[in-house]
């Protein structure tokens, strides 16, 4: 997906650039109480400065959102998987009487999760760029 921003920290070879927001309800004739809520006009986000832009230049980015599904299930999916997996290993394998051994595994798997979460969100930030400075 392309946009056009500006420029607002140069970082080298990383750049925080601001980008107006579009949403389906910026393109609504209709004046309703949602769109009031959750619109926001400029967005700041961090992106590769492969081109050199400087502070105050106007440049076109090319955001990458290819891994938006994966992400989405990594986030949501694992971290219930691991809860419901680690309640049934550890109810297995941790000998105690009732379901203290499922309660202790669950949480262990849960955490877990989480570092594999954290891990993986490192090696699946999209490599969003500037591609061409405008002026």
């Amino acid at each position: 997906m392309q946009e056009l921003g500006k420029v607002m920290v140069n970082k080298g070879k990383v750049a925080i650039v601001k980008i107006e927001r579009h949403s389906a309800c910026s393109k609504c004739k209709k004046n309703c109480e949602l769109a009031e809520d959750h619109e926001q006009d400029e967005l700041l986000v961090e992106v590769n400065n492969e081109v050199g832009a400087y502070e105050g230049q106007r440049v076109k980015l090319e955001l990458e959102g290819s891994n938006l599904v994966s992400a989405a299930l990594l986030v949501y999916l694992f971290p219930l998987l691991a809860l419901v997996g680690g309640y049934f290993i550890g109810d297995k394998f941790i000998i105690q009487q009732g379901e203290v051994g499922g309660i202790i595994g669950a949480i262990v798997f849960l955490v877990l999760s989480v570092v594999v979460i954290k891990i993986l969100g490192k090696k699946m930030n999209p490599q969003s760029k500037i591609t061409e400075i405008i002026d």
